[in-house]
C-alpha cells in the first residue's frame, strides 16, 4: 500500500481545488435560456459529483454542496443533471436536440434512457410527418402519455369542430392526442416571445396560465423586442390584461406614481429601471437581498 507524502497530498488537494474552481466558473458564466447553458451546468453538476470536489470545501455531501455553497436549488440542479445526461444521449443516437430547456427537462422525467430516446425521436418523426412544430406542450403531453402507460392526454381546444386533432403513436398502445391551442401564427407569436422572454414565460403562456386570447398573444409578439420583454412581467407576472399593460407602458410615471409601482417597474425591466420625469433622470434598483416576485 503505497503512502503519499505531505507533499503530494497537497499537490493532489490543490488540483482537486482547481478542478471544482474552474467546475464552478462554467457553471457561473452558463446563461440562463439556452440548451447549452443546461449541458454545461448539468454536466458540470455531474462532474462534481461523480468526482466529490464538492470535499474540497469541507463538504460530505452532495446535497449541502450545491444548496450552501453554490445556492442552487437541489430539486432543480437535479433535473440539469438528468437532462444534461438525456442530451447526451440523443446526441450519441445523432438526433436533432430539443429546442430548450423545457423541453429537455421534461424529456428527463422518463428514467430509462433507451425510453427517452424513442419518445424523442416519436415526436421527431411526428412533427416531420405533419409539417408541425415540436412545441414544449407536445413534448410534455408525450412525455406524461408514455409515463402513465396506456393513458390518453388531450390538449384544451380552441379550434374550429371539425378540427379532430393528431394522434401521436408512442408504441406498446401509449398514444396522445395533440390538438394545437393556437394557430401557426400563433405558435409562430409563441415562440417570437420565447426567444425574447424565456422559457418560462412562453410555457406559462402555452399552459394558459395565465389565460391569453390569440389576438392579444398576435399582438404582444408584434411590439419591439423591448416592449415584449417588458410586457411578460405585467402579463404573466402581475396577471394583467394586454390592454392594462399597453396604458400602464404609455405613461409610466406621474404625480400620483407610488413607490411599490416604482418597486414594480424595476421588476419588470430585470431589476433596474431608468426613467425621466419632470427634467430629473431616475435609477431604481430591485435590492439584491429582494427576489422578483
Amino acid at each position: 500500500m503505497s503512502v503519499l507524502s505531505e507533499q503530494q497530498n497537497g499537490r493532489l488537494a490543490a488540483t482537486k481545488e482547481e478542478e471544482l474552481a474552474e467546475a464552478e466558473n462554467r457553471i457561473h458564466r452558463a446563461s440562463r435560456d439556452t440548451i447549452e447553458s443546461l449541458r454545461i451546468i448539468g454536466r458540470e453538476l455531474n462532474r462534481i459529483k461523480d468526482e466529490a470536489l464538492y470535499e474540497v470545501m469541507g463538504k460530505h455531501d452532495f446535497k449541502e454542496y450545491v444548496t450552501d455553497h453554490l445556492r442552487m436549488d437541489f430539486r432543480q440542479a437535479s433535473m440539469f443533471m438528468r437532462a444534461s445526461l438525456a442530451l447526451d444521449r440523443l446526441e450519441s443516437e445523432k438526433l436533432q436536440l430539443p429546442y430548450n430547456q423545457s423541453q429537455a427537462i421534461e424529456l428527463a422525467k422518463l428514467r430509462k434512457p433507451e425510453v427517452q430516446v424513442g419518445v424523442w425521436r416519436k415526436v421527431l418523426d411526428f412533427c416531420d410527418k405533419e409539417h408541425a412544430v415540436a412545441t414544449f406542450r407536445l413534448v410534455r403531453d408525450a412525455v406524461y402519455a408514455q409515463r402513465t402507460k396506456g393513458g390518453q392526454v388531450k390538449r384544451r381546444v380552441r379550434a374550429k369542430k371539425e378540427n379532430p386533432g393528431i394522434d401521436i403513436d408512442l408504441g406498446d398502445d401509449v398514444q396522445v392526442t395533440i390538438k394545437s391551442v393556437w394557430s401557426d401564427a400563433g405558435e409562430r407569436a409563441l415562440n417570437r416571445i420565447r426567444r425574447l422572454c424565456g422559457d418560462h414565460i412562453a410555457d406559462a403562456v402555452d399552459s394558459q396560465n395565465p389565460k391569453l386570447s390569440e389576438k392579444d398573444l398576435l399582438k404582444w409578439a408584434d411590439e419591439e423586442d423591448e416592449m415584449v420583454k417588458n410586457l411578460s412581467y405585467w402579463l404573466v407576472m402581475k396577471r394583467w390584461s394586454l390592454r392594462k399593460a399597453l396604458a400602464y407602458e404609455a405613461n409610466l410615471v406621474s404625480n400620483e406614481t407610488t413607490v411599490a409601482q416604482l418597486s414594480d417597474l424595476a421588476h419588470s425591466r430585470g431589476g433596474k429601471a431608468f426613467i425621466e420625469y419632470a427634467g430629473v433622470s431616475i435609477t431604481i434598483e430591485v435590492s439584491k437581498n429582494v427576489k422578483s416576485p
